[in-house]
C-alpha cells in the first residue's frame, strides 16, 4: 500500500471526490471538508498515483480530575468506490493510528 502525507493543493480535488462518492460532501458546500481536513494529520493511499482513500485524525486532551490526558481521535476515513474491497481502508486506518502514536 502507498501512502503519504495529504497535500491540499495537489489532492483536494480527489478528496473532494471520494467525499462525494461517500455521501459526506455536498459539492456545493465544502466548508465542512475543508475545516475537518485541516484539524490535524490526513494522510492518503493511492492506487494507479490517484489518492483513493483518505484517513483523519486530531488530537486533543481529556481533563479527568486534575489531570489532563492526550489523545488522538480518528475523525474520518473514506474510500473511494475504486479503492473498496481492497482493504485500504483497515490499512491505512492502522498506519495512521501508529502515526499518531508516535507523535
Amino acid at each position: 500500500m502507498n501512502w503519504r502525507p495529504y497535500e491540499p493543493e495537489r489532492d483536494r480535488q480527489a478528496a473532494h471526490r471520494i467525499w462525494y462518492e461517500t455521501g459526506w460532501l455536498q459539492l456545493d458546500r465544502p466548508g465542512g471538508f475543508e475545516a475537518t481536513s485541516t484539524a490535524g494529520r490526513a494522510i492518503v493511499s493511492e492506487l494507479d498515483g490517484q489518492p483513493e482513500c483518505l484517513v483523519l485524525c486530531a488530537a486533543g486532551s481529556l481533563r479527568d480530575l486534575r489531570e489532563e490526558l492526550p489523545f488522538s481521535g480518528v475523525n474520518a476515513v473514506t474510500t473511494s468506490r475504486v479503492g473498496r474491497r481492497q482493504g485500504l481502508a483497515g490499512r491505512l486506518t492502522a498506519r495512521a493510528v501508529a502515526l499518531e502514536a508516535e507523535a
